[in-house]
């Protein structure tokens, strides 16, 4: 009894308001625990589902190169292979990174993919893959960073013909008439 009341001492003391509410019905450590797990810890089915979501749905990002890419579905394929280990005792094979990785590339990369399908199976390896895709990229023409921007000179506004409301005329205008300013000069 004075050990579940240490540990409960230590769990509660740990946690933050949310969760010490969550628990305060529990009579016991291990209720406790029991509560925290159901809530914060995946099933395996779970996991095994959302690495799977993750996996086949990864897109490249823009600004990741060949490399760094594949090294994301690396990670990805190697947490899912983990985990199905666990849960099924089997494995995906290498072969569906590679594909993975080939349909995930840019449209730069099109008539790679065709020299790719034409290796034999046993030959390809991802090592291959990713070192073939690095060449390729670096000799791809280097994509500017940013947009430039286009200045055009504006149009110069075409003068707007005005007449005198006095006289009626084109060339001046009344308040410049009164005060007997030759108007011809000014346009």
């Amino acid at each position: 009894m004075k050990d579940d009341s240490l540990a409960q001492l230590l769990l509660v003391g740990s946690m933050d308001d949310a969760n010490v509410e969550l628990t305060a019905e529990s009579d016991s450590a291990k209720s406790i625990w029991e509560k925290l797990l159901s809530v914060y810890e995946q099933s395996s089915r779970q996991r095994l589902d959302r690495l799977m979501e993750q996996f086949f749905r990864s897109e490249k990002d823009g600004d990741d190169d060949a490399v760094t890419h594949i090294g994301k579905l690396q990670k990805n394929f190697s947490e899912l292979n983990d985990e199905l280990k666990r849960v099924a005792k089997t494995t995906l094979p290498e072969l569906l990174l590679m594909s993975r990785i080939t349909s995930t590339v840019p449209s730069e990369f099109f008539e790679f993919k065709s020299v790719w399908e034409s290796i034999p199976i046993e030959e390809r390896s991802v090592n291959k893959l990713t070192e073939r895709l690095r060449l390729i990229e670096m000799r791809l023409p280097s994509k500017p960073d940013s947009t430039a921007l286009v200045a055009t000179k504006k149009k110069a506004a075409k003068k707007v013909e005005r007449k005198c409301y006095v006289c009626r005329k084109p060339g001046h205008i009344a308040r410049l008439l009164e005060e007997g300013q030759e108007t011809e000069d000014l346009w």
